[in-house]
């Protein structure tokens, strides 16, 4: 036998992908290991020594996260957790892997989603008491698609139920949530929630009413990690909307009193700018006769729900 054929090949570090353990979903007294590519960035509930238990590394390029949880968690929840534990499980025929005296389940899901998803069974408040902020809407991208994936009908009507809580479907709804302050890219973020979780036919005026958000906003000079046909949605829906709008008329006035007396020619000129933007425009005109002021009240109300009407009806059939 030559020497060449003795030597054993030996993997190199750059191929030995790095274990790690999630910070927060390893239980010890866990009887099932699940894995996935990738590591988790941050735990989002509980202290954690992740620094002990993920130690940094920089000689690898892949790193593979484990959790430690329960079968019978997973299977109360999941049909096809509960399928696939049913099965015998051993070693891998190739490998013989095992890790901390179990043999893993390999999931062929992000670590982060996976992260995620499994955070929802152990804290039940995870999607519903959690504050609408930044990063709401990447955090449960992970909990909707593997909801899809897994079969966890109620924990994808959860988050259903939670959009629909939060995003406007009436004039009414539209008035509460106008006053809170939402960035673009939050508000790109939940629809790239919506159309990767395919909830968009349970939100539809929820979504349309997203895209005519984001038209709103100044993007000028900011950059998005989006889509772009998330602005190719937002100008053509805000050009039909505003196509539409000109061609509204305002309330016929009958008053006899002076343009400096009363300024109900500066409202006839200005009043699609400001139908949804407050539901009391008389604070706009400080010199409004009497009768002008009860006239525009009586328009305003009517022209409003026609208004928030347009705005979903433009923005809505784009996104069929």
């Amino acid at each position: 036998m030559d020497d060449d054929d003795r030597l054993v090949k030996r993997p190199r570090i750059d191929d030995v992908p790095v274990a790690r353990r999630d910070p927060y979903l390893y239980f010890h007294d866990g009887n099932v290991v699940l894995c996935a590519e990738g590591c988790v960035s941050e735990p989002v509930i509980g202290p954690t020594d992740a620094a002990s238990v993920n130690p940094p590394s920089n000689e690898a390029k892949s790193v593979i996260t484990y959790f430690r949880v329960h079968q019978s968690i997973l299977s109360l929840q999941s049909p096809v957790f509960r399928d696939m534990f049913s099965l015998p499980q051993g070693p891998d025929t190739d490998t013989g892997e095992t890790y901390d005296g179990l043999h893993p389940v390999r999931l062929y899901d992000t670590a982060q989603e996976l992260s995620n998803f499994l955070r929802v069974f152990y804290d039940p408040y995870f999607v519903s008491a959690a504050p609408y902020t930044r990063g709401y809407a990447s955090s449960m991208l992970g909990p909707l698609k593997l909801a899809n994936k897994y079969q966890v009908a109620p924990l994808r009507d959860q988050i259903i139920a939670r959009l629909r809580e939060i995003w406007p479907k009436d004039l009414e709804d539209y008035d509460a949530f106008r006053t809170q302050s939402r960035s673009c890219q939050e508000i790109f973020d939940t629809i790239s929630l919506v159309l990767a979780g395919r909830i968009q036919d349970e939100v539809p005026y929820e979504l349309a009413f997203m895209y005519y958000c984001v038209s709103v906003i100044s993007t000028l000079g900011r950059v998005y990690s989006i889509d772009p046909a998330y602005f190719r949605i937002m100008f053509k829906g805000r050009r039909c909307l505003d196509k539409e709008m000109v061609s509204w008329k305002g309330p016929q006035f009958q008053c006899q009193h002076t343009p400096s007396e009363c300024q109900r020619e500066r409202f006839q000129e200005t009043f699609q700018s400001i139908l949804v933007k407050d539901d009391n425009p008389l604070k706009f005109f400080s010199k409004l006769c009497l009768a002008c002021s009860v006239t525009v009240r009586s328009y305003m109300v009517e022209a409003r729900e026609k208004c928030f009407a347009s705005i979903i009806k433009n923005f809505q059939h784009l996104v069929e």
